[in-house]
């Protein structure tokens, strides 16, 4: 469903419980098409990893490595990119260096070809020293995460990505709680735009991530969330204090397991309602 189809929806998805922790993942990976995949990786490293993880990227990732100002900035592009071609590598049981991608029109990236008869979504994030990966089988995926910072004026923030009754929620938030709820929200409609193919066409104003439009799951008399197959999910991440994300599928319903990024044959894992 378009971006503009879903801001006309209410409910359009449902906000999932996150529940549980970030926990290391024993290698073979898990193969569970039911289940989606969320990796937390802190970027700064030592050289000789960084150089490890920058011989897996190819030239245009290189190039785009180097055309940051900062090499701060630049060492951090090249971790994230290099631990994702090794994460998706695990899974697909191939060289990271030989993945590929291809960019849809509107710039999400999706692997140019099937690797080992195997369909993944996958999408990445990383905001300063943190990164996010999502990664499931045959789903659109989104994630997005965003350092709480003090410096940004949360008004001017809200005017230009708020909707209006997101707008009349966040000023009836006690002061102490807006600044990291108006970032909350703003994740949430990243990781929506991004699973929807859409990024930074969309028009967040638009788009209301609260209630009613982004309902908390009722439960059946079993006790489980009830979600329509074709409902939109979205989950609220905490990788780390100072740090808040979003996870955003479209489709059936999953399972959510959360794991810590050390290296891709070393993980422990478990499930996340």
């Amino acid at each position: 469903m378009p971006l503009v189809d879903i801001c006309r929806a209410a409910p359009w998805g449902t906000l999932r419980s996150t529940g549980g922790e970030w926990l290391p993942l024993p290698a073979p990976l898990p193969a569970d098409r039911d289940e989606i995949h969320v990796w937390r990786a802190w970027l700064p490293v030592d050289r000789s990893r960084l150089e490890s993880l920058a011989g897996v990227l190819d030239r245009s990732e290189r190039e785009k490595a180097g055309m940051y100002h900062s090499s701060r900035d630049g060492d951090r592009y090249v971790a994230a990119h290099g631990m994702l071609r090794e994460l998706l590598a695990s899974y697909l049981g191939v060289a990271p260096e030989s993945i590929a991608y291809r960019c849809s029109e509107r710039g999400k990236p999706d692997l140019a070809h099937s690797l080992s008869g195997r369909s993944l979504g996958f999408n990445m994030t990383h905001s300063l020293d943190v990164a996010l990966f999502a990664v499931g089988e045959s789903i659109d995926l989104g994630v997005d995460v965003e350092c709480v910072s003090g410096a940004l004026d949360i008004e001017e923030l809200g005017r230009a990505c708020l909707s209006a009754c997101e707008r009349e929620a966040l000023d009836s938030l006690p002061g102490r709680d807006r600044r990291e709820a108006l970032f909350q929200w703003w994740t949430r409609k990243e990781a929506v735009a991004k699973a929807a193919g859409e990024g930074l066409a969309a028009s967040f104003k638009r788009l209301s991530v609260i209630p009613p439009y982004l309902e908390h799951p009722g439960l059946d008399p079993g006790g489980e969330p009830a979600v329509e197959r074709d409902e939109w999910s979205v989950w609220d991440l905490t990788p780390w204090p100072g740090y808040v994300g979003a996870l955003a599928s479209r489709g059936e319903r999953r399972m959510l397991r959360l794991f810590e990024f050390r290296a891709p044959a070393a993980h422990t894992g478990r499930r996340v309602a």
